[in-house]
């Protein structure tokens, strides 16, 4: 009861937090001034659009000219739209499905109108095609708005109802043919750049979606048999019920995601005391049986531990988690395309919004965590062993983790497609950066390859490279912390000194704004790209690694547990923590002009500010973390640290990393299929994040019973 209350307790607080965060809009908007800048190429987060010849040859091709033209669908165009025949032909009906002149079509920035898709797709012989544009001027009724007074990222979303022997290289081709019916439907005049249209798509169940499909029903029934086969020696022939021993993996462990040590707090559960000792069993009982449920799920639930000390890290895990759900729902409501535009900017301009946009530094967090538990864990067995085995150390964190990597990508790949249908939907059917790049992701080099974070296979993986080159390094600078304790500290802080040099030099050399909300948020493309520079790459990210490294390696050394300090010097480093946590987080609002609408930056930093901050941030961030994990793991964290190691905790923090491999894949679901662009509200959003939240984990749920326990005990079976 008391940790329920707990948690009932930090779960109050984070919607208090969140709800303060997302406030309801001002009664008076700011004063509308605008501000010109670089229009956004057409892009997605998750996956890359497909390209027309993707589309092209998907879709039905008749009557081709040399030139690629589709003579068909031009006929079919001057029939149907034939504006004194629409009622003979027909075309009534491809008109009143297409898109109208949305309201706010320049005050609120919403070109955008998707028509109905549903209606369309109902009538006979029609398909439904998306254009999409960057807009120089609009005319409407005698007005023409120039783009001047345009913001950036002006781009038209226009939904049109075409005869399906349209394909989305002759509607591009024939863009202006498309806009003059859009004039003449709407009274609209857009003048666009970099047209294109994107049609939809039936789904297909090619090869790898049936290899898919065939892998998750063998998994699906070898637990079942599994299950089944261990409930018959446990209860129907009642005899001794042998259990096997607590897998690796599932407690706190690196980052909480990837597995690369042995279970730190697993405690033998009641039923394992009662057992006696563990009898050994031939192999292929140990195999099944690891796919069992009546093994796995009370795993899954154990909250005994060995060693209450380290239980706050599985709250920041778990917190950290729940914020980089709510920061990418947010980020797929926006790509997913918005109807207010405005409210991005309008949003943006909140001091409390910076909780939301700066949710960046929750990547740092984990890796604060991984670098902490692999010197926390690593120094412990050295102590023992005396040795560090490298080959033993990589094969085991590479089966940990790749098997359950690999699963959800080429899920994500083969069967999220199959998943749903709508306007967007093209943006998850065609996903050329898997086809390109998974091996990439297979060798833990897709922070490199391809070299920006826009064109990766499931683009939010990067980080999984990362860690996995800070894993591959970690063994220099724990053996000298082990052996040669000062040279270890000095590797330590000269690599530190290295990446602050090579993040400042590249910041400085291309000018890069410290403003991640400028390239994210208000969907604008800085000169440089941000992600392909700086923001992937292992050796501008290994601060928060190292200073995980060197907290843990202060607790090992000189002790962790009953070393108390004053009130006042707690209230101190707490203090402190703070400030530096809030000064990083609220210092990007200094860039904001609240009076200035489209202008981020109320107040420009210089090329120094700029490339003092991308090289610091990151750094204090996770020094903020370290103080308040030194207080709770010495037991001076008090209220803190009694939230943070809530016990319910334990359990989510065993799913972080399939809810953090499968999360994207629900938003899209999500957002992709919705029939009309989103209203950006900020109590909408929050609906979002706690259904996006909720499914997310319960899918990881699944995903760990079916995939990453089950393989992870036949890892630890043939490999110990």
């Amino acid at each position: 009861m008391r940790h329920s209350a707990a948690l009932s307790a930090v779960v109050a607080v984070l919607c208090v937090v969140a709800s303060v965060a997302s406030a309801v809009e001002f009664a008076h908007p700011p004063a509308v001034t605008y501000k010109q800048y670089t229009p956004a190429k057409e892009r997605s987060y998750l996956a890359p659009h497909p390209s027309l010849d993707y589309q092209l040859s998907r879709s039905p091709a008749r009557h081709l000219r040399q030139d690629g033209t589709n003579l068909q669908c031009l006929k079919d165009l001057n029939y149907y739209f034939n504006m004194s025949t629409l009622i003979e032909t027909g075309g009534w009906q491809y008109v009143d499905a297409m898109g109208k002149v949305p309201s706010g079509l320049i005050i609120s920035l919403s070109p955008i109108s998707w028509g109905d898709y549903d209606g369309c797709m109902r009538i006979p012989g029609a398909t439904y095609c998306m254009m999409k544009g960057d807009i120089d001027s609009v005319e409407y009724k005698g007005m023409v708005y120039p783009n001047e007074t345009l913001p950036t990222a002006y781009a038209f979303e226009w939904g049109v109802c075409v005869p399906a022997s349209c394909d989305p290289v002759t509607l591009t081709d024939q863009s202006h043919a498309v806009l003059q019916l859009i004039y003449e439907n709407t009274g609209l005049n857009f003048t666009v750049s970099s047209v294109g249209a994107y049609c939809r798509m039936d789904n297909e169940y090619h090869a790898g979606a049936i290899v898919m499909l065939f892998l998750s029903g063998v998994l699906i029934v070898l637990v079942l048999l599994a299950t089944g086969y261990d409930y018959y020696r446990t209860y129907l022939k009642r005899s001794s019920h042998v259990e096997l021993s607590p897998t690796n993996g599932h407690d706190i462990q690196g980052n909480g995601q990837n597995g690369e040590t042995r279970p730190l707090l697993d405690a033998p559960t009641k039923a394992e005391k009662a057992s006696g000792p563990r009898v050994k069993q031939p192999l292929w009982q140990s195999l099944t049986l690891g796919f069992s449920l009546l093994q796995n799920v009370p795993r899954m639930f154990a909250t005994n531990t060995k060693d209450e000390s380290l239980l706050s890290l599985n709250g920041i895990r778990v917190i950290s988690m729940c914020w980089v759900v709510l920061g990418h729902t947010y980020l797929w409501a926006l790509d997913s395309g918005i109807q207010n535009p405005y409210a991005v900017y309008y949003m943006s301009i909140r001091p409390t919004f910076q909780i939301i946009a700066n949710g960046f530094f929750t990547v740092d967090s984990f890796f604060f965590l991984s670098g902490f538990l692999v010197c926390y864990v690593v120094l412990v067995m050295l102590a023992k062993r005396n040795s560090l085995p490298y080959f033993p150390y990589m094969i085991h964190r590479f089966l940990r983790i790749t098997p359950t990597y690999m699963f959800a990508l080429f899920f994500y790949w083969y069967i999220g497609p199959l998943f749903g249908d709508g306007p967007n939907w093209f943006r998850v059917q065609s996903n050329h950066a898997c086809e390109q790049y998974w091996w990439a992701n297979l060798l833990f080099v897709n922070d490199f390859v391809p070299n920006s974070l826009y064109d990766e296979c499931m683009g939010w993986s990067w980080y999984l490279a990362n860690d996995m080159q800070f894993y591959a390094i970690s063994p220099i600078f724990l053996l000298l912390l082990y052996r040669r304790p000062i040279w270890g500290v000095i590797s330590l802080g000269a690599t530190l000194v290295v990446s602050f040099i090579v993040t400042m030099a590249l910041a400085i050399q291309y000018d890069l704004d410290a403003n991640l909300q400028v390239a994210i948020f208000l969907q604008a493309i800085p000169k440089y790209d941000y992600s392909a520079i700086i923001y992937t790459k292992p050796y501008c990210r290994i601060a928060p690694y190292i200073v995980g490294m060197f907290t843990a390696y202060i607790l090992n050394r000189y002790g962790q547990a009953n070393r108390r300090i004053s009130r006042p010097k707690i209230l101190g480093l707490f203090f402190i923590a703070a400030s530096i946590l809030l000064g990083i987080f609220f210092s990007m609002y200094s860039k904001f002009d609240s009076t200035s609408f489209l202008h981020w930056d109320g107040r420009e930093w210089s090329t120094a500010e700029n490339a003092i901050y991308i090289t610091f941030a990151r750094f204090g961030w996770s020094v903020g973390l370290a103080i308040i994990v030194w207080l709770c793991v010495t037991g001076n964290g008090g209220v803190v640290n009694y939230l943070l190691s809530t016990k319910a905790f334990m359990v989510f923090g065993r799913m972080t990393f399939c809810v953090y491999l499968i999360h994207p894949i629900v938003a899209a679901s999500f957002f992709y299929t919705l029939r009309q662009p989103t209203i950006l509200q900020d109590l909408p959003e929050q609906f979002y994040f706690i259904a996006n939240t909720v499914i997310s984990f319960a899918g990881a749920f699944v995903m760990c019973m079916f995939v990453e326990f089950p393989l992870a005990n036949v890892e630890k079976t043939l490999l110990g």
